[in-house]
């Protein structure tokens, strides 16, 4: 059987227990982030009276930007922790929202991508720095709360469209704000009582088809800007956060994405230099072993892989980490596993 069918096997099981059948350290999970983690706040805030919406444009994308649930809803299922979105009627936990940029703005709305989207001004002011100030911890146990903070990519997609529409621009400058801002953003958790906090850093852009259609210049250039910020986003974690005893856990997301792109086959994918849409209907909308759904984002088949190596990262709950052992998958997400910063 390949690992591709038992992880989904495991996700499957992991939607149906709860956190108190699993001891789950964690009651509730809350999110920050943009459209890798935004399980239908953007597709709320464009939503229109027929239920179609212009930001994700609904359809073809499922009120996600991909064609399924994103890792934070999925790792919300594992944990056994309810995290909706907060922007839909039933309110929720999870405040990303696609185009969050680290401080406060919205990258799509600035570049008015897709054409339309500055008429909404509900979307121009949601950046990760927004959502937190927005963020009302009341009537959590913190310490049974994890965050998930994930971001950055926003911040150097406005600094390639500055450059392509001629501008000059300081992309280690741009890397060194977005990283001061996440750290503000831990800070300013923590000082809400936050304790544990999960900061995966930012996948490799390099990979994505929208840097590979460029050619392989733009595509390593996009790769060094990911391993640069990368390494600059740790070094600053661990020299505000160490010994701070704040439990903050990295991942390295660029990895998992490496691994996925140079061994597909044993993650159940075929294709992982184009997109699910650029083959049109005939792979959508399951988008069968294809790692991308569009130019930027994964399908829903490697979100929910991304969610299972977070749950390794984090104290998982007792009962699913025994299933995947079972299923023998534990040995490969270990090697993704995160480093704690206390």
């Amino acid at each position: 059987m390949r690992i591709w069918k038992t992880l989904a096997a495991a996700a499957g099981f992991a939607a149906c227990v709860s956190a108190s059948a699993t001891g789950s350290p964690f009651s509730s999970l809350v999110v920050f982030g943009d459209s890798l983690s935004d399980p239908g706040n953007a597709y709320w805030l464009t939503r229109n009276p027929d239920d179609t919406s212009l930001f994700p444009p609904t359809p073809p994308y499922n009120r996600r930007f991909s064609n399924g649930s994103v890792a934070a809803e999925y790792l919300a299922d594992i944990l056994g922790a309810s995290a909706g979105a907060a922007n839909s009627p039933a309110g929720g936990t999870n405040f990303a929202v696609g185009g969050a940029m680290t401080g406060s703005g919205n990258f799509n709305w600035l570049v008015n991508s897709p054409a339309g989207l500055q008429s909404l001004p509900a979307v121009q002011n949601t950046g990760i720095g927004q959502q937190i100030a927005a963020f009302d911890p009341t009537g959590l146990n913190m310490s049974q709360t994890l965050f998930l903070l994930w971001g950055a990519p926003n911040d150097f997609f406005l600094g390639f469209a500055q450059q392509a529409g001629g501008a000059t621009v300081d992309f280690t400058a741009l890397a060194t704000t977005a990283i001061g801002n996440l750290a503000t953003d831990i800070g300013t958790l923590a000082g809400m009582g936050a304790q544990h906090i999960l900061v995966p850093n930012m996948p490799d852009l390099g990979l994505t088809p929208f840097f590979l259609k460029q050619g392989p210049v733009a595509a390593g250039s996009a790769s060094f800007l990911t391993d640069s910020f990368n390494a600059g986003l740790a070094g600053t974690l661990a020299a505000t956060f160490g010994g701070s005893g704040l439990d903050l856990i990295s991942f390295d997301t660029a990895g998992f994405l490496r691994d996925a792109v140079a061994d597909p086959a044993s993650l159940g994918f075929t294709i992982v230099t184009s997109s699910c849409l650029d083959a049109g209907f005939a792979a959508f909308p399951s988008c069968t072993g294809y790692l991308f759904f569009d130019d930027v984002h994964p399908t829903t088949a490697a979100h929910l892989l991304l969610a299972q190596e977070f749950a390794q990262a984090v104290p998982e709950p007792e009962t699913y980490a025994l299933l995947l052992a079972g299923l023998g998958v534990i040995g490969w997400i270990a090697r993704r596993r995160g480093v704690a910063f206390h």
